[in-house]
């Protein structure tokens, strides 16, 4: 009886570790796009007095991605993610840093600061 429970309490124990770990690892891997992401909109000219926020977030599809905020356009939200993160795991995609989409106004004629031409294509149009 005394082993069935130490077997049992070990198993609980060690899933306890696995969970925690996989949390710990994902945890990491959005600190490190929001490094990343942080250091593209370096790379663009963005100034640290310019951003209001970066979060990095854990998603479905991409699994991890950064929502970015300007502080001259605080009502729109623009998300940031790479193609190596798409998934749980690390993989083999791009290192390069895009934008993935802006929330979108219902004034189709709002101008966007701070979109990117891929994602600027992508509105509609009047």
């Amino acid at each position: 009886m005394r082993i069935i429970k130490r077997t049992i309490l070990l198993v609980i124990s060690l899933l306890f570790v696995f969970i925690g770990s996989i949390i710990v690892f994902m945890n990491l891997r959005v600190e490190k796009l929001e490094n990343e992401v942080r250091s593209y909109l370096t790379s663009k000219g963005y100034e640290e007095h310019q951003i209001q926020k970066i979060d990095g977030k854990i998603s479905i599809q991409p699994v991890y991605q950064v929502v970015v905020i300007f502080t001259d356009e605080p009502n729109v939200t623009y998300y940031y993610g790479s193609k190596k993160y798409y998934s749980i795991l690390p993989s083999k995609g791009e290192d390069k840093v895009f934008q993935l989409s802006v929330t979108r106004f219902i004034d189709q004629n709002y101008e966007y600061k701070h979109i990117e031409p891929n994602i600027k294509e992508q509105l509609p149009m009047n």
